[in-house]
């Protein structure tokens, strides 16, 4: 597998100073370059496909007052939630995902919404 212990091991083998260094160095660069790509274009990847999903699916009014009545509460009575040791984003995604999930289990079990 080629890494960074096999691309700076390539300055034993080049005779010359100046690319003895500069060759194994940009090798490691691009390596971890191409890695960080590949993990980032993965995870937009997903991201793109959960946001069309709850795009076609859930984009409407009730998502908008949920999302906006989360918020304003969240940050109104952010002070008074002490006893909530998580982060406030965190506590607002975690709204957001029971929503969704309630809201996914109610439309496709075949009942509809009410």
């Amino acid at each position: 597998m080629w890494g960074y212990d096999h691309a700076w091991s390539l300055h034993e083998i080049i005779p010359y100073k100046l690319v003895n260094v500069i060759i194994p160095g940009m090798l490691a660069i691009i390596a971890f370059v191409v890695i960080a790509v590949g993990i980032y274009t993965v995870i937009g990847y997903i991201i793109y496909i959960v946001g069309l999903f709850y795009y076609k699916e859930f984009f409407d009014v009730y998502s908008l007052d949920v999302l906006v009545i989360s918020i304003f509460l969240l940050t109104w009575f952010a002070d008074n939630m002490t006893f909530i040791k998580l982060n406030l984003v965190v506590v607002f995604f975690m709204i957001q995902g029971i929503y969704l999930l309630t809201r996914m289990i109610s439309r496709f079990s075949g009942r509809g919404y009410w």
